[in-house]
């Protein structure tokens, strides 16, 4: 209807002109974490690719896809002057809209207006996704592209084009965090749970070929970018954030090539510190993410989502929320990692 419209596109030019004020008035350097890292990785970065070079050994902890986006906005910005920085917020900003969008449409496909209204609300006026979305970096560039994906899948479309886009933004959304890899598998997942008796799995199996292949070719010229620069097919520091959350003295020796070496090289270790830090993980969520009133109505809602039977794509949106938690607790807790969370627990 009209509401659904005009409530959110009113909404979220609220949020975009009181967050536009707030950036204008008081964003006026990069803070010392999350900007920390666009200074020195994504903004050197955007400028190799406006100069047309492309090179492995500018990307240490993520794909290519922040400073290409950062590169591109900033291009079309470009009369306005406003520099790589406040380029990089402006994106974040931007993202942060597309976020609120897609928060709004999965809330009223799986619930309804009154949920999808509340889910807008929550998500908007959420303090860690309300600061970010002032900051300079990946963090919400990549919550919309995982947003989008979520939006597309739940919604239950099968048609080849929706497919390939799901796979295409979950390939984009891999390109921009690595923990991103789970996005693809969870869309793949999610289509082939989705089909309900008796319907052919030829359609869903279709469906997530699709997902597969649009998935492939965004991430295919990168691994094999890798391969030839560097002889891996991906090559990424993320594994000493690993390290640092299971060994903090540092490990063996000879140090650890793989996640897989770092499980297998003492599997008890690994799991003893695993399961308490997930525990320890959602705990500091309630803290700085959630507030503990917002966190009694996100176990309530947990409850009341979990319980009737036949709600698919309800317990879906539920799954990604684990999924995403088990791949980003082996790593040391910040709460920006837990924006992709943000939806879910709204």
């Amino acid at each position: 209807g009209r509401f659904d419209t005009i409530f959110p596109v009113v909404a979220i030019a609220v949020f975009f002109a009181v967050s536009l004020i707030v950036l204008l008035d008081y964003s006026l350097l990069g803070d010392m974490a999350v900007e920390a890292d666009f200074f020195a990785e994504i903004a050197p970065a955007a400028r190799q690719i406006a100069g047309g070079n492309l090179d492995i050994a500018d990307y240490p902890f993520k794909g290519p896809v922040s400073a290409a986006a950062l590169a591109l906005l900033h291009a079309l910005t470009g009369p306005w002057g406003l520099g790589l920085f406040r380029t990089g917020n402006l994106l974040s900003l931007l993202s942060a809209v597309a976020v609120l969008w897609f928060v709004y449409r999965v809330g009223l496909g799986l619930w309804g207006r009154r949920t999808a209204v509340a889910a807008l609300v929550l998500t908007a006026c959420n303090k860690l996704f309300f600061i970010n979305a002032h900051k300079a970096g990946s963090d919400l560039l990549f919550m919309a592209l995982v947003t989008a994906v979520m939006w597309l899948v739940l919604s239950g479309r099968t048609d080849t084009r929706s497919s390939l886009l799901v796979g295409v933004l979950a390939g984009l959304a891999f390109l921009t965090r690595y923990v991103g890899l789970v996005v693809p598998l969870w869309a793949v997942g999610a289509i082939l749970l989705m089909r309900k008796k008796p319907e052919p799995w030829r359609i869903w199996l279709d469906a997530s070929g699709w997902v597969a292949l649009g998935t492939l070719a965004v991430v295919g010229p990168w691994l094999v970018l890798g391969l030839v620069q560097t002889g891996s097919l991906l090559t990424t520091d993320n594994l000493q954030n690993v390290v640092r959350n299971f060994y903090p003295e540092g490990g063996p020796s000879g140090g650890f090539e793989s996640l897989t070496g770092i499980l297998t090289h003492d599997p008890g270790h690994f799991f003893l510190h695993y399961f308490p830090h997930l525990a320890g993980w959602l705990g500091s969520d309630v803290g700085e993410v959630l507030g503990w009133p917002m966190a009694v109505l996100a176990l309530l809602g947990l409850v009341a989502v979990l319980l009737p039977r036949g709600q698919r794509p309800r317990d879906l949106l539920v799954g990604w929320g684990l999924v995403y938690l088990v791949a980003i607790g082996v790593v040391f807790y910040l709460a920006r990692f837990s924006l992709p969370l943000v939806p879910v627990y709204a």
